[in-house]
């Protein structure tokens, strides 16, 4: 449960990958929620993947040296970057209007690239956290390209025949 105000609801809705309205219910009071188009989802959902794929690598050396202390918040952190690549995939099929639940959007991924995420959770909090965000990391770019070959969100630049992204040259996409 969140506790907003007007304002405040506003502006962290401007800046989220997905529609408040298609999946929350206000109990009390009301307010107005931006609502964004498809392609701006679509668009917000895969730039914000290839953010938190970089933070993914930049973490792994980090983690790989980090002796874990009782009550360390790092865990968590670790814990919420090995999921992102089930947070970019249920995002973005929401915004194509395809509402998975989060089985159907871990069974997607393990099928896709046999990657296991609450498996990778346990070990990014209990054991192995530098393993679990490599592996989180692989997993998310393999999630970016498999939701951009079904959504087609990044096209090659002057190939109206659509032509697949390893037929462009470097530096060809928008």
């Amino acid at each position: 449960m969140g506790v907003y105000s007007a304002d405040e609801l506003w502006r962290m809705q401007c800046l989220s990958g997905d529609n408040l309205a298609d999946y929350r219910l206000c109990i009390y009071g009301e307010t107005r929620v931006p609502a964004k188009t498809p392609t701006d989802l679509l668009m917000r959902n895969l730039s914000f993947g290839i953010v938190r794929q970089r933070q993914q690598l930049g973490m792994i050396g980090a983690a790989l040296a980090d002796l874990p202390r009782p009550g360390d918040d790092r865990q968590n952190l670790y814990g919420y970057f090995t999921k992102i690549p089930a947070n970019i995939a249920k995002g973005t099929f929401g915004a194509m209007n395809q509402r998975l639940t989060k089985e159907e959007v871990h069974e997607w991924i393990e099928s896709l690239c046999g990657f296991r995420t609450a498996h990778m959770q346990q070990l990014a909090t209990d054991g192995d956290p530098g393993l679990a965000l490599a592996e989180s990391a692989v997993a998310t770019g393999a999630v970016l390209r498999a939701l951009n070959d079904k959504f087609k969100v990044v096209r090659p630049q002057g190939h109206p025949t659509g032509k697949s992204n390893q037929e462009v040259q470097p530096g060809g996409l928008i």
